[in-house]
């Protein structure tokens, strides 16, 4: 899971992105997937009609607040802010 999440920490620090633009980008394609959400991982069944950064940072053992750390200080907050949206 840590190469997918490197991604956005690429995305966010080499390209100068913004991560959470990229994230609704990224929940619209998700969004368009025929019903029943995109299967995430085929061979296990997980389905996600978004992304999960908790399930992410389970994957990674850690926490929300250590993925932002990665980031950037600019994240501080963002991912455990989007995360709270969904509860």
């Amino acid at each position: 899971m840590h190469e997918y999440f490197a991604l956005f920490v690429m995305a966010a620090k080499m390209m100068n992105e913004d991560v959470m633009k990229l994230v609704d980008e990224v929940n619209t394609e998700i969004q368009k997937q025929p019903e029943g959400g995109f299967i995430a991982k085929p061979n296990k069944g997980i389905k996600t009609d978004r992304i999960d950064f908790n399930w992410i940072a389970q994957k990674m053992h850690t926490d929300l607040e250590t993925l932002e750390t990665h980031l950037g200080p600019e994240y501080k907050g963002k991912i455990q802010a989007y995360e709270a949206r969904f509860k």
